[in-house]
């Protein structure tokens, strides 16, 4: 080990004490704690700006000028709430912290005052999450739309090859037509000409047959693959339901963080610099009843 290393060592572990233990620890925490501020009023806003971009809408203005008073009524409300939020869980952490973390009854109004500020923080950034994190609906629109496009085509397609075997039949139909007019026209002696007429009258039933048969193959063959596509469709709707969850979670995860962070950072700062405040107060408070006896006494000296 360097000696370097060793004093490095040694000031860490000998001689830090309270503030150079936790005096980063306060300055990352209070940072972080406007991070969570900014995060909260980022989810926030996709709760609030909905709904006040609706209301705009209908009552005061209409396209681009309905944005920008939404964006901008959403964010100065959300940044006055996050500041009002900070005063009161700055308020509460100090009386909590001074009352050696007991609540009395003179506090107790103003505890729930600021839990439920906090409360609806949490719920605004909560939801405002879900509405960010939730692509279940665009992204089911989306696959729905695709999936009709698709079924349109592949039955316009199957339309396409029936048309071949529907066009042979009327024509074999109207063959038929014509060769029962002319079998019942021909005398009953003519024996082999009207067996002729019959042969191809059933030759073409045959034909007409099969190619029913063709389409009605042709049918299930779409039938199956629309049944096929169908599924599909389910089978996406049911990934996108499950990838929400997922995002919602995760941005849920996110947004109480932001709330947890914002609530120990101001927290902690107050408990810093009471404490600070208490383990100094020996060494300092002389000199300042010093400076307050002198300022006293320099008064008094004037006066006179």
């Amino acid at each position: 080990m360097e000696l370097k290393k060793y004093n490095d060592l040694r000031k860490k572990i000998i001689q830090n004490d309270f503030e150079g233990n936790y005096k980063e620890l306060d300055r990352w925490l209070y940072l972080f704690s406007f991070i969570g501020n900014v995060g909260s009023i980022f989810f926030a806003y996709f709760l609030v700006f909905p709904g006040l971009f609706k209301a705009i809408s209908v009552n005061f203005a209409s396209g681009i000028w309905a944005t920008l008073l939404s964006v901008l009524f959403t964010i100065i409300f959300l940044t006055i709430f996050e500041i009002i939020k900070r005063y009161l869980v700055g308020s509460f952490s100090f009386n909590f912290v001074a009352n050696r973390k007991k609540l009395k009854m003179s506090l107790l109004s103003w505890t729930i005052v600021s839990f439920s500020i906090i409360s609806l923080s949490f719920y605004l950034s909560i939801i405002g999450s879900r509405n960010l994190a939730s692509t279940k609906t665009h992204d089911n629109t989306i696959a729905k739309t695709e999936n009709v496009i698709t079924m349109d085509s592949i039955s316009a397609l199957f339309e396409t090859k029936k048309i071949v075997y529907f066009n042979d039949n009327e024509n074999l139909r109207k063959s038929n037509d014509d060769l029962r007019k002319k079998l019942s026209e021909t005398p009953l002696y003519f024996i082999s000409v009207r067996k002729q007429y019959q042969e191809s009258i059933d030759k073409n039933v045959e034909n007409i047959n099969q190619n029913q048969n063709e389409i009605n193959l042709i049918d299930k063959q779409l039938t199956d693959r629309l049944t096929e596509l169908k599924g599909e469709l389910k089978e996406t709707k049911t990934n996108n339901e499950e990838s929400d969850i997922e995002n919602i979670t995760l941005f849920i995860i996110i947004s109480v963080f932001c709330e947890i962070i914002i609530f120990a950072g101001i927290y902690f700062r107050e408990y810093f610099e009471y404490n600070l405040f208490v383990l100094n107060q020996n060494k300092f408070e002389k000199i300042y009843t010093k400076k307050d006896r002198y300022h006293s006494n320099s008064f008094t000296e004037k006066v006179n």
